[in-house]
């Protein structure tokens, strides 16, 4: 999903890479590349490593997490104030 191999690049894995790395094709299947060599370049592994994609992909949802934290809390203080008043209410 976040078309991404290995924590830096997909030299991480030395000779061996998994198939997760490679690239899918046109029809949804995935290219073979589990060993480096001539045959495999950018167009047939992800090049890119996973701990930057990750971290990118989290900021980028930052603002979805903190707003929805934000909602959440004041709701919680809204219910609190009428749970307050409600008690003095019926006492």
């Amino acid at each position: 999903r976040l078309q991404c191999c290995g924590i830096y690049d997909y030299r991480d894995w030395k000779n061996r890479i998994p198939q997760s790395c490679c690239k899918l094709t046109a029809i949804g299947q995935r290219l073979q590349c589990q060993t480096l060599g001539e045959n495999n370049n950018h167009f047939t592994i992800f090049t890119e490593g996973c701990l930057e994609v990750t971290k990118e992909f989290v900021r980028g949802q930052a603002v979805v997490i903190g707003t929805s934290g934000i909602v959440i809390s004041i709701i919680i203080v809204l219910g609190m104030i009428f749970s307050c008043t409600l008690f003095r209410l019926i006492k």
